[in-house]
């Protein structure tokens, strides 16, 4: 019986896990295809939602850090 329940456990935390993953990525290639200060408001704003969705802090912070740098390449273009 609790084979089962901790298979079933396993699965979900699994796929959790994937949907994590799936969102940080798009939350990268949108702040890598920024081109303009606009696309920065946007990309912070995607940022603030994944935290809001997942409230992972320390995918958070690498996302802030890219998010950063971005800023700095479009604002010395």
């Amino acid at each position: 019986m609790f084979d089962k329940f901790f298979c079933y456990l396993g699965r979900a935390v699994k796929n959790d896990f994937r949907i994590i993953k799936r969102d940080y990525f798009k939350v990268r290639r949108i702040i890598k295809s920024c081109q303009c200060k606009e696309h920065l408001d946007v990309a912070n704003r995607v940022i603030t939602c994944f935290y809001m969705k997942h409230g992972n802090d320390f995918l958070l912070k690498n996302l802030e850090k890219r998010f950063r740098i971005k800023k700095k390449l479009l604002s010395k273009a």
